[in-house]
């Protein structure tokens, strides 16, 4: 059931069924035969390290039905245990060294993933791109930003007066010649 998970406990391993009625009624508590030995119940999901109680008399049985590394199986056929592939256990040391490193392709590189950032194309919407455009804009919208002032506009009326009463005096005394 999906729903309501257990972890797995401990499981008694059994050679053969007597003295199974006395364990069962442990919670958590699997038993097995080591006739029937099932990979999915010695490690559930495949997580090896689950805790296994052995009878002594189960594991007494074990060189009878798989065999050693030197005798054929009495209960299997033709059943004799793989040899190990690796002499060295250390499989971290095996592939930094320098034999299988040599062998290997070189690392690729990864391409850069392209932006997600586009960059502006409006530069009325985009004051960056119209300064790029146009460089003059700042100086511009400096000014625009100056002639809202009240202060300023009354400075520019002033000014604007005063050079308009020079210009007047001065076309008065050429018209006077």
């Amino acid at each position: 059931n999906r729903r309501y998970v257990h972890r797995r406990g401990p499981m008694l391993v059994l050679p053969d069924n007597k003295g199974v009625r006395a364990f069962r009624n442990i919670f958590g508590l699997d038993i097995a035969n080591v006739n029937a030995l099932n990979l999915l119940h010695l490690a559930p999901g495949g997580h090896v390290g689950r805790f296994l109680v052995w009878t002594q008399a189960a594991f007494e049985q074990l060189d009878k039905i798989f065999g050693t590394f030197t005798q054929a199986s009495s209960v299997k056929k033709n059943f004799t245990l793989p040899q190990p592939m690796l002499t060295s256990t250390d499989v971290t040391r095996i592939m930094q060294s320098e034999e299988v490193r040599r062998v290997l392709k070189a690392k690729k590189l990864q391409t850069k993933k392209p932006s997600r950032f586009t960059k502006p194309t409006n530069g009325i919407k985009n004051r960056r791109l119209r300064l790029k455009l146009n460089p003059f804009t700042k100086q511009a919208t400096n000014a625009a930003k100056g002639m809202r002032h009240k202060e300023s506009r009354d400075s520019r009326r002033k000014s604007k007066a005063a050079r308009l009463s020079k210009v007047k005096k001065s076309l008065k005394k050429t018209q006077k010649k």
